[in-house]
């Protein structure tokens, strides 16, 4: 009975111990100002393994693509929130409501951090006016299609 108590235990803490790696982004569009506002959040452990090797923007825009028809959206990084467990960065992509309006579709490639970890898996979720989608990325699916219901779309500013 000691022996299956104690392999229970070990069996126990090696599946608690297994890390698993998360990013988030969530991609909010705002009217007024024709751009996506990107919140991101990696674990900080894997923000600081990012750094140590590229800058964090650059990092981003290489590994979080979100095209448009043929335009690649460029994330400019307003600011970031580092605590000891997560980080989060604050970013903009522009794009005119217009451009938005007139697409069918939003593709996003996202490979970020899934070189590094095995298993790794990463969130992304689009919210435009009343439409949200959500899609989760891993290293056996990489590019996903939104669909965009666009007749829906309102580009007064809001």
């Amino acid at each position: 009975m000691k022996i299956a108590c104690l392999l229970l235990l070990i069996l126990t803490k090696n599946i608690i111990a297994h890390p698993h790696h998360h990013t988030l982004a969530i991609a909010d569009y705002n009217y007024s100002s024709n751009q996506f506002e990107l919140s991101l959040k990696f674990l900080t452990e894997d923000y600081k393994t990012i750094v140590k090797k590229q800058n964090i923007e650059e990092y981003i825009n290489t590994h979080l693509q979100i095209i448009i028809g043929s335009q690649t959206l460029k994330a400019k990084l307003l600011g970031k929130q580092v605590e000891p467990e997560n980080s989060w960065f604050y970013l903009t992509m522009d794009i005119s409501c217009e451009k938005l309006k007139s697409t069918q579709s939003i593709d996003v490639h996202n490979t970020l951090l899934l070189s590094k970890n095995h298993n790794q898996f990463n969130t992304v979720k689009i919210n435009i006016g009343e439409q949200h989608t959500v899609h989760n990325f891993s290293s056996n699916e990489i590019k996903y299609t939104f669909a965009m219901a666009n007749n829906q779309l309102n580009c007064k500013k809001q």
